[in-house]
């Protein structure tokens, strides 16, 4: 339950937001249903755990809300959506944020997630320049070696969603906000000193 606590005088006034919970839960499940059909499309689920754990957290800070998305054992969810520009080149994403070798990119994670991504998603026998098989590890390796000097492209899974939902239920989430509300209107607005405990 979204919940909310204001300090009023010497009283507190706590505010259960009934309505917008309705309205977030309903917004929560069509960015998680998007942002799952876009992972789909863009090919980007191997062990399933990215798109198993995707969720969205809502946080009421006076009377601005914000959200949250954040997944459970998948830290990496932000370069999944935002890229990483290359060390060489940002030509994949020019607009990321994080950028390999610069300390903004992952960490130490990229050839433990690659093989892991190999594994998952068994990729075809390929050959070298003379015809020689290419052993899983090396070509782990190759793999590693070109997404770190050329980036990785963004998906915008979350960030395309929450953008669209966002729009679609702005309206409702303001009248949601307006009838938990109005219950306590007089209660707050006649005290010159509002403070806000969340």
């Amino acid at each position: 339950m979204i919940t909310a606590r204001y300090k009023v005088g010497d009283e507190t006034v706590e505010v259960k937001y009934e309505q917008l919970q309705r309205v977030f839960n309903n917004f929560r499940r069509a960015v998680i249903s998007k942002a799952r059909k876009i992972l789909k499309k863009e090919d980007k689920v191997a062990t399933g755990r990215l798109y198993k754990s995707i969720t969205l957290k809502a946080e009421m800070k006076g009377h601005v809300i914000s959200f949250n998305p954040f997944t459970k054992g998948a830290d990496y969810w932000k370069y999944v959506d935002q890229g990483v520009q290359g060390a060489k080149n940002n030509f994949k994403a020019p607009d990321s944020p994080f950028k390999f070798g610069s300390g903004t990119g992952p960490k130490g994670k990229l050839v433990p997630a690659i093989d892991r991504w190999t594994i998952a998603k068994p990729i075809p026998e390929v050959r070298d320049e003379r015809g020689r098989f290419i052993p899983r590890k090396e070509l782990v390796r190759r793999i590693a070696r070109s997404v770190y000097m050329y980036g990785l492209r963004p998906t915008n899974f979350i960030t395309d969603p929450l953008e669209q939902m966002y729009k679609k239920y702005s309206d409702d989430m303001q009248q949601a906000i307006s009838d938990d509300l109005e219950p306590h209107v007089v209660t707050l607005l006649n005290k010159p000193e509002i403070t806000i405990e969340l």
